[in-house]
């Protein structure tokens, strides 16, 4: 049974529309090569570019001609459908890896800043595109950056941008690394020049979904501070970890020597650190009977509360350890909290023999906090008394003795010298 003209455009129409659109997706996503590829590779046969052809010579003829045979009709625009539903999952199958495969295009660029007296991080915008490989930064607003164009590239793992600022006056390289090239975070460095000398650094990279404007954050504003994730901040927060300047004036192996004592030695050049200043009391324990403890322990609270709300720019943290049992004491467990603070204040008294404050205060100067020791006459030796003379440069205060007859009379001094070294030490020069 024959169809008629009018049947035959019903059941054809939708499907000549759709139809070209899906081969324009074949051109988009390889071409007709590309399609045959898949297919063979899904073990599908039937489809190739002589079958396709085919059935597009059978849309077109339809236009001129009824069809005489409804069987042979219906089988052919079965294929159709088929056809269809396979260019439908080649299209969006090449579409996913492509999306896998590429970069995601807008970024957020973290580093750490240093032009200016107060330590900041820095936040330029950063656009990938994917197609022809090119890269645009655009940078923080200072006196001294500028904005950034080049190329990037993959080696292995690691995405690579060769960029030049406006005028090719000065270069940028920037290295990543990814696991995926949709991750939400990569980690990396850059080096470039400032002022005539080599700077290299860290970078992290944050994906985002539409452009932002570069900025400058510090704790000068802890709305905008805080917009950056809080791991971002820690882990920019230490300035020797993540910003170095090559010296351009060493000639000799004395010269350098002269720069790694002073660097060791120089508290700004170790410690910069973006978050509040956190001043850490170490106390005696365990080696005072408990109720001389508790009276001890109340009379540094109050202190505590007193400079918490006389000095809002820092942190004041004391670990009570009395309560704690032996075996929590063997796990060192307020390193951890020492190991961020800025000022370490360790109170003596005569009874702690072989005390752990001691062990902390060993760890504090390894690691160039400022400390200040307020003791109990004879209740340390003079070879630790002579440590004052390891100050660091910079810094002349440092390390701090204070002599008192008995801690609990002394609570006014301490609180005195403990505001003087607040006062002289500000959170920007930390």
């Amino acid at each position: 049974m024959a169809l008629t003209r009018a049947e035959i455009n019903i059941i054809t129409m939708p499907h000549r529309n759709h139809f070209n659109s899906l081969m324009a997706r074949i051109s988009e996503n390889g071409g007709m090569k590309s399609f045959e590829s898949w297919t063979k590779s899904k073990g599908i046969k039937g489809f190739g570019k002589s079958n396709i052809y085919k059935i597009n010579e059978f849309l077109n003829e339809l236009d001129d001609s009824s069809y005489d045979n409804k069987k042979v009709f219906n089988g052919k625009i079965n294929k159709l459908k088929k056809l269809e539903d396979h260019i439908e999952e080649f299209s969006n199958e090449i579409h996913s890896q492509t999306v896998v495969n590429s970069f995601n295009r807008y970024w957020n660029l973290y580093f750490f800043h240093t032009l200016n007296e107060m330590p900041k991080i820095g936040k330029a915008s950063l656009e990938l595109h994917n197609q022809n490989k090119q890269a645009f930064i655009k940078n923080v607003p200072d006196r001294i950056s500028e904005n950034y164009a080049g190329i990037y590239s993959t080696e292995g793992k690691i995405i690579c941008l060769d960029l030049k600022s406006e005028g090719n006056a000065k270069s940028l390289y920037i290295k990543a690394h990814y696991f995926s090239k949709c991750d939400n975070i990569m980690l990396g460095a850059y080096i470039t020049t400032d002022d005539g000398k080599i700077v290299n650094g860290s970078i992290i990279f944050q994906s985002i979904l539409e452009p932002q404007e570069p900025k400058l954050v510090s704790s000068n504003n802890l709305s905008e501070l805080e917009e950056v994730p809080l791991a971002i901040r820690k882990y920019l927060s230490v300035k020797w970890r993540n910003y170095h300047k090559i010296l351009n004036k060493v000639f000799d192996t004395n010269d350098l020597s002269k720069h790694v004592n002073a660097y060791k030695e120089n508290w700004n050049d170790r410690f910069v650190d973006i978050s509040k200043p956190m001043v850490y009391f170490g106390t005696p324990s365990l080696s005072i009977d408990q109720a001389s403890y508790i009276s001890f322990q109340l009379q540094l609270k109050s202190l505590e509360v007193y400079l918490a709300n006389s000095y809002h720019n820092f942190e004041f943290k004391s670990v009570p350890a009395y309560e704690m049992k032996l075996e929590k004491l063997k796990s060192v467990p307020d390193f951890s909290v020492l190991s961020h603070a800025h000022i370490f204040i360790l109170l003596i008294t005569r009874h702690q023999k072989g005390s752990f404050s001691l062990v902390q205060l060993g760890w504090a100067l390894a690691h160039c906090k400022n400390i200040i020791v307020f003791y109990e006459e004879g209740s340390i030796s003079k070879t630790i008394l002579r440590l004052s003379h390891i100050n660091n440069k910079g810094n002349k205060d440092s390390i701090v003795f204070h002599s008192v007859s008995r801690i609990e009379d002394s609570w006014e001094f301490i609180t005195l010298e403990i505001e003087k070294t607040l006062n002289f030490l500000k959170p920007s020069q930390i």
